[in-house]
């Protein structure tokens, strides 16, 4: 994902994704995890929201750096509920979900892998998932357009050629590699070790995903004017 939406982050970047590349196949789609620190005295995400808004530019939560899918949900997140956070952003998925468990931050957005063993612990509370439908690999937590907040955001893992592959070698491809990743053994694998799952797609769907998806993280760098060297 973050080498297609790069064009929009990064001032000066050799390339356009969406010229650059043609697409074969979606092979993942991972919802990420909305947690709170469990001494933070909220349950839900509308016990969050409430008190973000009682303490605005207060609450703080972890990133895995800035300008991460992580950083873009999250400030997705705060659009959506009408509150305004600080980011704080550790180097790596490690040092952020560590500063979560102990407190030094109050929530975050975060891989649903890199979490659970803290959830699991009690060191974290498990408010929602970014996706539109629960995922199995926490089936219990609600998603946020369950708890009331319009939103999806994923990452996502993607297969492409260089934009002049001719469409019978894409096609080709796309239903080479469908025919591996559509197994139980692999969705097994994608669930356990990415926290993701595949659903059969064509190039011309997971062009239509990139050109939404693409729009989606482009309204939010924008809104909060982020800008990388």
């Amino acid at each position: 994902m973050s080498t297609y939406t790069a064009g929009y982050l990064y001032r000066k970047l050799s390339y356009d994704a969406a010229r650059a590349f043609a697409p074969i196949i979606n092979l993942s789609v991972n919802p990420f995890i909305l947690v709170s620190a469990s001494t933070l005295p909220v349950k839900n995400v509308a016990e969050l929201i409430a008190l973000a808004r009682r303490r605005p530019n207060e609450l703080t939560y972890s990133t895995v750096g800035m300008g991460s899918g992580a950083h873009l949900a999250t400030e997705m997140f705060n659009a959506a509920a009408g509150i305004k956070t600080v980011a704080v952003a550790y180097k790596g998925s490690a040092p952020a979900v560590i500063a979560l468990a102990s407190g030094e931050v109050v929530f975050a957005i975060n891989n649903i892998l890199d979490t659970r063993t803290f959830v699991n612990q009690g060191k974290m509370r498990a408010l929602a998932v970014t996706g539109t439908k629960r995922s199995p690999a926490v089936p219990n937590v609600p998603t946020l357009i369950e708890s009331g907040i319009q939103l999806e955001a994923n990452l996502w893992t993607g297969l492409f050629a260089p934009a002049a592959t001719p469409k019978a070698i894409v096609n080709k491809l796309n239903e080479d590699v469908a025919r591996i990743v559509d197994t139980p053994q692999m969705k097994e694998w994608l669930l356990n070790s990415l926290g993701g799952e595949f659903t059969p797609n064509t190039p011309e769907q997971f062009g239509a995903f990139l050109t939404s998806d693409a729009a989606h993280w482009q309204k939010i760098i924008r809104q909060i004017g982020l800008q990388l060297d």
